[in-house]
């Protein structure tokens, strides 16, 4: 599995990379679910929103395994409103954050017909690379909306930034963590460790 890691002001030479991204997404988010979505925009096989604007200045997250597209994710900085901030405010109980060094993972996801190993190291690939990514530009601080089952059985050194609520049918959960490297390294051990069973 290979990670590639596309900041807004790369993307021209990376279109091949987001056509699949944007794909993924698609398939994740609103062919998977079926649901209906207000923060959604899908056309031709492929879904975005106003976060993949380059005013934003996103960071775009591809996990491919050969030529396929099985994972996703995305980063932006809380200096610009964040998803937290206008569409999940409800799930964080007193203001969200708002500073250059805390940033948001947003639209992270995997590709629901991986097998269970591999669902595993791909995402955990994603957030290490989010997390290296992230202290190599300065961000000390994460923070994301997320399923309070990945939570519990992934992202326990996170802190909750609100109690869990029902959202699309199921419990989701905003957390914040501040950058550490033990913990990096840590999940840079786990993935050694899976490594050779993908």
């Amino acid at each position: 599995m290979e990670l590639s890691i596309i900041p807004s002001h790369d993307a021209p030479g990376h279109l091949a990379a987001l056509h699949a991204y944007h794909g993924l997404r698609h398939r994740i988010f609103t062919s998977e679910n079926g649901l209906a979505r207000r923060d959604l925009y899908s056309a031709g096989g492929l879904e975005a929103d106003i976060w993949d604007l380059p005013i934003f200045e996103p960071v775009h997250f591809l996990v491919q395994h050969e030529t396929r597209a099985i994972a996703c994710g995305r980063m932006t900085s809380s200096q610009h409103p964040t998803m937290m901030e206008v569409l999940y405010p409800h799930f964080v109980e007193g203001p969200c954050p708002r500073a250059a060094e805390v940033w948001e993972v947003q639209r992270l996801g995997v590709d629901p017909v991986l097998p269970g190993m591999q669902k595993n190291y791909a995402l955990l690939l994603m957030i290490v690379g989010m997390q290296r990514y992230a202290q190599s530009i300065g961000a000390k601080t994460i923070m994301l909306l997320t399923l309070e089952q990945i939570y519990e059985k992934r992202l326990t050194m996170m802190r909750p930034m609100g109690p869990a609520q029902i959202f699309l049918g199921v419990p989701h959960i905003a957390l914040i963590n501040d950058l550490c490297e033990d913990e990096i390294q840590l999940m840079e051990a786990a993935l050694a460790a899976l490594k050779d069973h993908v």
